[in-house]
């Protein structure tokens, strides 16, 4: 019998200029920052198996089982647009006056091939992409067979979702493979 192969996704939030925010508020608005975001990103789960975590000082990880790229691109835009619907002013930052996230999506078909590791490394690549881009968007890599037969599967196969400053488009029309590796 053949096993059935569902897709993993990670969503990996940044928040754009934190340290600066940390600087001008002071560490106590930064804690509550931190709160907040974490309620609204919390706030967006979409399934029960959803797991949701601080992963650094001004990172959160989403790990979204049984969910496509697709679907977790949607979700980074929900994430997105939540936490800067939330107003916490941020007059330190260059791309809002608002607090913003830098968002990088990955999703894989797991297999024994792909580590953790390489999955965080292609997410963080991915965040890197969103910042170098303005900020404030999601960024989706395309990955290929060029991304996946390395040990740090990131640049040559990384390509933006298109879409507007904003990130509110979709990923109609861009090509996305999710590959067993």
């Amino acid at each position: 019998m053949e096993k059935v192969q569902l897709p993993l996704s990670l969503i990996l939030c940044e928040i754009d200029f934190f340290p600066a925010y940390n600087n001008t508020y002071g560490f106590q608005a930064g804690d509550e920052c931190l709160r907040q975001v974490a309620y609204t990103i919390s706030s967006c789960k979409r399934q029960a198996t959803d797991m949701i975590a601080r992963y650094a000082r001004d990172k959160f990880a989403s790990i979204l089982p049984k969910t496509d790229a697709e679907e977790a691109f949607q979700l980074a835009e929900t994430i997105r647009s939540a936490v800067k619907a939330l107003g916490i002013v941020h007059a330190a930052s260059t791309v809002s006056k608002f607090v913003t996230l830098s968002i990088g999506v990955v999703s894989v078909i797991p297999s024994a091939k792909l580590s953790a590791s390489d999955l965080l490394t292609i997410a963080h690549s991915s965040v890197d992409q969103a910042k170098q881009e303005e900020c404030d968007r999601a960024f989706v890599p395309i990955l290929g067979r060029d991304a996946s037969s390395t040990s740090h599967p990131k640049g040559d196969g990384l390509r933006p979702a298109q879409g507007d400053c904003t990130g509110a488009s979709a990923l109609k029309g861009n090509r996305v493979v999710i590959l067993s590796l």
